[in-house]
């Protein structure tokens, strides 16, 4: 389920500066940053001090969706394919993490609560989203969900944090339920992100511990409509974000990207880094062609404080390609990033925490778009 594309020649990098565009010094959506890749600003609502974007998702190629948390709820933003606009949305205590469109104008989002452990779940349109109850279930927080249909939809997180079984969620069209994981010899395992592309392939991913060990090792888990199989890559200590595509599946380990494909995992080369810094890849999402986008941070690697500066990069099949930021947030620490590719592969959108858009008299948030020839 993707979104978004763009027929212009070359690469196109577009940044929508929440609520910001003058600050950032232009005077209209076209306004870009020179030669070579092209920086454009994208109006979009403006937001209160303290608000967060968490997660963007696409669908097709002209729509995608935000969510994240304001001062006094949830918060759901929408691109028509024109614009960007908010969406009404329940005051929680609490946050958005992550989110999942099901058509144009219907979309799923999970997050959970400030105050007390305790998960939400939103579901609703353009026109507004209002939150879901899950009888029988009070406890938790939820860190992903991916539907595959508006009768399949996923979502993963846990407990409490002392408890050692993960725990999944599935909605079938008419109630959420939970869907019990074997321990497989594990004695904790923790689901940190899932993709449904069917019914019968779900993918969840996150860490597990082996015996009495108390080293973490990644956890990957394929369900084919009936039950549960470890599909975990070896030599990796995590499996924290996690993208299905076509046959392919993609997990990530702090910077390094292991690739299934064949039945077989595969460890992708090393995004290109300053020799003088290190990386971490938090977010992926790849295209049944096998190409990824990838969202992280390089940072020094050593020294307090350790400033860190967003990447975003683009693998396609044989090489990587580096996307550099908005000029507007150059020399701007990133507090976090996360990507969504549309369908084609070739259009990605990115939420970024930044504090030099801050210092511009913003909240710190951007929306991205990239556009690869």
């Amino acid at each position: 389920m993707g979104s978004a594309a763009s027929g212009r020649i070359g690469r196109l990098l577009v940044v929508a500066v929440v609520g910001a565009a003058t600050a950032l010094g232009v005077t209209g959506p076209t306004a870009g940053a020179g030669p070579g890749p092209s920086f454009r600003v994208v109006p979009s609502p403006a937001l209160p001090e303290g608000s967060t974007l968490s997660a963007v998702t696409t669908f097709g190629e002209n729509h995608a969706w935000v969510v994240g948390a304001t001062p006094t709820g949830a918060l759901v933003e929408r691109w028509d394919g024109h614009a960007w606009s908010l969406v009404p949305a329940p005051s929680t205590d609490g946050y958005l993490a992550s989110v999942s469109a099901v058509a144009a104008d219907e979309v799923w989002a999970v997050g959970s609560r400030n105050s007390v452990v305790q998960p939400v779940i939103v579901h609703g349109s353009s026109h507004g989203v209002t939150e879901v109850s899950v009888p029988g279930f009070a406890d938790g927080f939820l860190n992903s969900v991916s539907a595959s249909g508006p009768k399949d939809v996923w979502a993963v997180g846990g407990r409490t944090f002392d408890d050692p079984t993960p725990l999944v969620l599935h909605y079938d069209g008419h109630a959420w339920a939970t869907v019990p994981v074997p321990a497989g010899g594990t004695s904790r395992l923790y689901f940190t992100a899932i993709s449904a592309t069917a019914p019968n392939d779900v993918w969840a991913s996150g860490w597990k511990t082996i015996g009495t060990g108390t080293d973490l090792v990644a956890a990957v888990q394929h369900w084919d409509g009936h039950g549960w199989t470890d599909r975990s890559p070896a030599g990796l200590f995590d499996a924290e974000s996690l993208s299905v595509s076509g046959s392919r599946v993609w997990t990530v380990a702090a910077r390094e990207i292991a690739q299934r494909s064949g039945g077989a995992w595969t460890t992708l080369p090393a995004i290109p880094t300053d020799p003088s810094k290190r990386r971490s890849v938090d977010s992926i999402s790849g295209d049944p062609s096998g190409n990824l986008w990838a969202a992280g941070r390089t940072y020094p690697p050593s020294g307090s404080p350790r400033p860190t500066f967003g990447s975003l990069d683009r693998w396609n099949g044989h090489a990587w390609t580096n996307y550099a930021l908005p000029t507007a947030l150059a020399g701007g620490q990133t507090v976090a990033i996360a990507v969504a590719a549309t369908p084609s592969g070739n259009t990605a959108w990115a939420v970024i925490t930044n504090t030099k858009v801050r210092t511009l008299g913003t909240p710190g948030l951007a929306i991205l778009r990239a556009t690869a020839p």
